[in-house]
């Protein structure tokens, strides 16, 4: 996939702590210099237009990894996920103080299947 056809990364700083959408595909990068563990770059159809979502912070990676039903640490192979496709994915981070005043993100990630109704 040529990097003009990717779709367009949210940013947490600009677009928000907040991001709702459909799942297409999740692709997999390596954490840090030694590469030791993995994080997931989904992929959402967020307002009907394609976004990449880099799930790198430390505990949204270890959220996420959890609700795909893989190990962010290796065992089955992260692109085996058991998430399908037209998932719908809520990911909500919110601006928390530590008892030791450092400020940091807590996420909550959602996941629920997309209902489908019979006529």
């Amino acid at each position: 996939m040529k990097s003009e056809e990717l779709p367009t990364p949210w940013s947490w700083t600009e677009d928000g702590l907040l991001v709702e959408g459909t799942y297409l595909d999740c692709y997999w990068a390596r954490t840090g210099e030694s590469g030791v563990a993995w994080y997931p770059i989904l992929h959402l159809a967020v307002d009907g237009v394609p976004r990449r979502i880099f799930c790198r912070p430390k505990y949204l990676r270890q959220q996420i990894t959890g609700k795909l039903g893989v190990s962010q640490w290796g065992g089955k192979h992260p692109e085996e996920t058991e998430l399908e496709p037209g998932t719908e994915v809520r990911i909500e981070g919110e601006r928390r103080v530590s008892k030791n005043g450092h400020e940091y993100v807590g996420w909550k990630v959602r996941l629920a299947a997309r209902s489908y109704s019979s006529a």
